[in-house]
């Protein structure tokens, strides 16, 4: 069974880290914790969600 395909929007995510592949790290208001590319710590991102993981939502 495949994952389902999301497609939406979140606003003011601010970057906190790096992880060891170089993408950043930022987490919203529930605690959901996303990965970002071609950001810098302390970088506030809109970002569109477009893939899901285990144990996210």
């Amino acid at each position: 069974m495949s994952r389902k395909k999301i497609d939406r929007t979140e606003t003011g995510l601010k970057v906190h880290d790096i992880n060891a592949k170089g993408m950043g790290v930022a987490k919203n208001e529930e605690g959901a914790v996303f990965f970002i590319k071609n950001v810098v710590p302390g970088d506030v991102v809109d970002v569109r969600v477009y893939k899901k993981r285990r144990g996210i939502f």
